[in-house]
């Protein structure tokens, strides 16, 4: 449970350079640095601390390292904006208005945003622009529909240079909770009438206006939460984003929103870890929660152990809402509607598809994770205990 000296060290590193202070007083031996560089790489942040760490004795190894990372994540990141300026201006020239999720929207709050890495682009159109229509015109000119796609809210297709661009008709997938899913289904129009054009990286893009951009991040955090887990990065952009200036309506507003969607709880949460480890202020946030209920240092370890989107282990895969049998099969349920979210809205064929869910999950286990699907169970009982914990 306990934080080890290099997960410390690269918390106060990251707090650092998101709020502009200094690392004085900070001393690493040659292996302690080592570590800490190969732990920001795994959660995707190394590029973040940058500046930092030109305050630090590294080695000419370490600075080769640090300095090639980040100018492939800056170059990485202007491939990106430019991609992304070309698609927007395409789609608009077919009256198909598009706003921006993530990546450079979100990088603009950071320091220095070309730092914040980001691996493709992501646009939301509305609902009654047929998703069809879309895919044809980035077909047009040169890019390739996925064979298998893995999520239903979106669709992925790679540019002739391997860029992937999703195009979502969601925030993000659907969740157990139906109130969640009735919020977000109400809130996708809503973020379109007050979309507003700001600068991404020096480029005017359609964006979301700042309340409904954090509520994206809260439901895009909790979707990585409830399966595999999220790591840093994502604890970072949550930090920058209420660091900004906010009106009190805009603080209102996504009060709101979170209420309306029973989010609140987490978004408190999540809240919290940023201000006790990535130095958020709680003023900005404005909202009166009680801290010392929120179980800090335990979601703290969940995310440190996750890393970037739960890559570090194979048997990270689901978080249930409970740890009783219960819980295994509304999950267990869940998951098959995931799988046919067209046929499980016929029940007469549940029993056929719950088969089909099963064999398709035993598979994966042995044949692409290389688990078992008990080791898979085991683990998901483990982080269900905090969802519970969490009133979530």
């Amino acid at each position: 449970m306990a934080f080890s000296e290099e997960e410390i060290y690269l918390l106060a590193l990251l707090n650092a350079a998101l709020n502009g202070t200094q690392t004085e007083g900070f001393e690493y031996t040659k292996t302690d640095i080592n570590r800490i560089l190969g732990e920001a790489q795994k959660h995707a942040v190394l590029s973040v601390l940058y500046d930092v760490l030109e305050q630090i004795a590294l080695t000419e190894e370490q600075r080769e390292q640090i300095e090639k990372n980040s100018r492939q994540i800056v170059l990485q990141n202007y491939r990106l904006l430019f991609l992304t300026k070309y698609l927007v201006e395409l789609l608009e020239k077919n009256q198909i208005p598009t706003v921006v999720l993530k990546g450079v929207s979100t990088a603009s709050w950071y320091p220095v945003p070309e730092l914040r890495k980001s691996g493709d682009v992501d646009l939301l159109i509305p609902k009654d622009i047929k998703l069809a229509k879309v895919v044809h015109i980035l077909k047009s000119i040169g890019f390739v529909e996925k064979m298998q796609q893995h999520a239903n809210y979106h669709t992925e297709l790679v540019s002739q240079d391997g860029i992937a661009v999703e195009i979502h008709t969601e925030f993000t997938e659907k969740f157990a909770d139906k109130r969640i899913n009735i919020s977000m289904e109400q809130q996708v129009q809503g973020a379109f009438s007050s979309a507003v054009k700001d600068n991404g990286m020096g480029i005017k893009l359609p964006v979301l206006s700042r309340a409904y951009h954090a509520y994206e991040l809260l439901l895009h955090m909790l979707h990585h939460f409830t399966t595999s887990g999220f790591g840093l990065k994502l604890l970072c952009d949550w930090v920058v984003c209420w660091n900004q200036e906010w009106s009190k309506d805009e603080k209102d507003y996504f009060h709101r929103l979170t209420k309306e969607s029973a989010t609140e709880r987490f978004a408190e949460a999540v809240t919290e870890v940023c201000a006790v480890y990535l130095g958020l202020k709680r003023e900005n946030y404005a909202w009166d929660y009680v801290a010392t209920e929120i179980p800090t240092q335990e979601l703290m370890r969940e995310i440190l152990d996750a890393e970037e989107f739960g890559r570090n282990d194979n048997n990270r895969m689901v978080m249930m809402g409970g740890t009783g049998l219960t819980a295994y099969i509304k999950e267990f349920h869940h998951q098959m509607h995931l799988n046919f979210p067209r046929a499980g809205k016929c029940f007469l064929i549940w029993p056929v598809l719950w088969v089909i869910t099963l064999v398709r999950f035993l598979w994966n286990n042995k044949r692409v994770r290389n688990t078992s699907a008990r080791e898979i169970l085991r683990e998901a009982k483990r982080r269900s205990e905090l969802m519970e914990w969490l009133k979530l």
